[in-house]
């Protein structure tokens, strides 16, 4: 698998997350999944379908500004820089966030096992 793969699931999840498309969402996140979100929230992967079941995310933007891909046998992990701005759960928002994902590669494609979102405070 390429790193080009691994891009394309990048770019898959936030359309689906965008879109709030439970199927794809189902389909991209390992079932083991655990995201470490704002607050040291964790989440699984039920806990993320549950919330775009119920639209609680809406996205106005998302604008990936640099991403970086390193790769070990059949994981992957992403650094994602990315400007968004929405609603959650009605609340507006915007700002720039990093977020670090990691992917493994099974039979039927690459899974989202674990992520981290972190606000980025200050640019360099």
């Amino acid at each position: 698998m390429t790193d080009d793969a691994v891009l394309a699931c990048e770019d898959a999840l936030i359309a689906a997350m965008a879109s709030n498309d439970v199927d794809a969402l189902d389909a991209l996140l390992d079932d083991r999944l655990l995201f470490t979100g704002l607050g040291g929230v964790v989440l699984r992967k039920e806990d993320d379908l549950n919330a775009h079941r119920a639209r609680l995310l809406r996205l106005t933007r998302a604008e990936v500004r640099e991403r970086h891909v390193v790769r070990c046998g059949a994981t992957a992990v992403v650094n994602v820089h990315i400007e968004m701005a929405g609603t959650f759960a009605g609340e507006p928002f915007a700002g720039t966030f990093r977020y670090t994902r990691v992917w493994c590669s099974q039979e039927d494609g690459w899974r989202l096992l674990a992520g981290h979102m972190s606000p980025v405070e200050s640019e360099p």
